[in-house]
């Protein structure tokens, strides 16, 4: 193992981030080049299960049905408060 790992631990700050979020931001941890061939992958598959956002962004803040494909088969099987 590589013991470099253990000179760093997490801030309170960090910490709760995570317990709120269950992820962490690690800025800088991945190459640029690589964050763009995940996105690469990733996007097409986020785009056919929620629905394209028609400004090019990643996400709604008021999706319709026709923005969603999934949303029919979500209340179908997690009940109507599904997204």
């Amino acid at each position: 193992m590589e013991t470099a790992c253990l000179e760093y631990r997490l801030t309170e700050a960090e910490r709760a981030a995570f317990e709120r979020g269950g992820y962490l931001v690690v800025e800088g941890s991945l190459a640029p080049t690589l964050v763009q061939e995940l996105v690469a992958v990733v996007d097409p598959i986020r785009r056919r299960f929620l629905g394209a956002s028609p400004t090019g962004g990643y996400g709604y803040t008021s999706p319709t049905d026709p923005d969603v494909p999934l949303r029919g088969w979500l209340r179908e099987h997690r009940g109507e408060a599904a997204p």
